[in-house]
């Protein structure tokens, strides 16, 4: 069993692409991802190279292990970290709390085995506990069949121009760009617009790319308000 950050298995696509894969690895039979948010063109590059399917899981510290985890033989949705495994509940809320339908995008709160609180530091309890469930800090989604998919971190949405953006949406777009090996996208702060998308962006050893090109392939696959300024 190998179990690593999305990073990780990032590397090994890269690496496999480049140098083929020299190893025998018969004897590993399940790989499982978690801390970040897995861009689902990685997933279907390891697939291709390794022959494995990546199982995604998902949890926090504060829950004191995995809330949801995908089924382990691989017919998990693309993109989903499965359904709340025994002993946990899952809700979608706005920002007042109130539960959301499935399908729309809102902070991830669980209620189950979580931690006390932290410690001797009340405040940040009262504000991370309520009512027994634990704000997460995460955006996600639950479908109509209780998947769960985690689109970022409430901190890390970016606003532009009073439009929620959230960086994984993007990031997810430019992992398919042949030429990129790693991308990360953030909010920086624009007097006029509230803030603005920057991707910052890692090329393939040996590829060189514009920033009209990208913001190009950007353009055409998904909406302009969402296509990196810089």
């Amino acid at each position: 069993i190998f179990i690593g950050v999305p990073f990780v298995f990032a590397l090994m696509v890269h690496m496999a692409e480049e140098e083929g894969v020299k190893h025998d690895l018969s004897s590993l039979r399940l790989c499982c991802v978690g801390g970040a948010p897995m861009p689902t063109d990685v997933m279907k590059r390891f697939k291709q190279l390794y022959g494995l399917d990546v199982v995604q899981w998902w949890g926090l510290t504060e829950t004191t292990a995995h809330v949801t985890c995908q089924p382990v033989d691989g017919t998990g949705k693309l993109g989903s970290v499965g359904k709340a495994l025994p002993g946990w509940e899952v809700k979608i809320v706005d920002d007042n709390g109130k539960e959301l339908p499935p399908n729309q995008s809102g902070e991830i709160i669980v209620r189950g085995p979580i931690m006390k609180g932290y410690y001797n530091n009340p405040r940040a309890t009262a504000e991370t506990i309520r009512d027994g469930w634990l704000y997460t800090g995460d955006v996600g989604k639950v479908d109509g069949d209780g998947e769960l998919f985690i689109l970022g971190r409430k901190k890390e949405m970016i606003i532009a121009k009073g439009q929620n953006i959230y960086p994984s949406d993007i990031e997810d777009v430019l992992y398919t760009h042949p030429k990129v090996a790693e991308a990360a996208v953030v909010g920086i702060p624009d007097e006029l617009r509230g803030e603005v998308v920057r991707a910052v962006i890692s090329l393939k050893a040996g590829e060189a790319a514009t920033e009209q090109e990208i913001k190009r392939f950007c353009l055409e696959r998904i909406a302009n308000y969402k296509v990196p300024k810089q």
